[in-house]
């Protein structure tokens, strides 16, 4: 989230050129801390965002879910219905709530 706008960008474009490199044959299992909270609209990210996303999204946001439909992957820790304690993984230092800030994603 501190990252200048250029920075988040080329992490994003070097992304994307490493999941094009990659054959339609082989499975992708995309972990990591990508400070992005996705949030729980279910009905506009369809494939991508399951019933079970938490919170309120963040600005991060559209550059991992654009990732995701672009490349038909799903974020898997919004589908399965956990109590919030399992789910979350960051803490805001201010505010004091909890978010979900990593990632699990599949094809």
């Amino acid at each position: 989230m501190t990252n200048r706008p250029e920075n988040i960008d080329g992490f994003y474009d070097q992304l994307n050129q490493t999941l094009r490199g990659i054959p339609d044959s082989d499975k992708i299992i995309l972990m990591g801390d990508f400070n992005a909270r996705v949030g729980n609209d279910y009905s506009t990210w369809k494939n991508v965002v399951g019933k079970f996303g938490t919170g309120n999204a963040n600005s991060n946001r559209e550059c991992l879910l654009n990732l995701c439909s672009e490349f038909q992957l799903a974020i898997t820790n919004t589908c399965f219905k956990h109590k919030l304690a399992h789910k979350t993984s960051w803490m805001h230092p201010r505010s004091k709530h909890w978010h979900v800030i990593d990632y699990i994603i599949i094809c």
